[in-house]
């Protein structure tokens, strides 16, 4: 995995929606909010919950 895809966006908003805070953070803290189930998650498009309800089209899987 290169740098550039160890840090990502979080939370990763559909394209067409601006996010009010957002802040790089790496892949593993990603997944392990996931799991803790941050507050934040549900609205992500990296997120497993996004996924199951949207299909995985928005993001590049975490």
């Amino acid at each position: 995995m290169a740098e550039d895809d160890y840090y990502i966006l979080c939370p990763q908003r559909p394209e067409n929606v601006a996010g009010l805070i957002t802040h790089l953070i790496s892949v593993d803290i990603c997944r392990s909010r996931q799991e803790e189930r941050f507050h934040k998650c549900p609205n992500c498009t990296r997120s497993d919950t996004w996924k199951r309800e949207h299909g995985d089209t928005a993001a590049k899987a975490v």
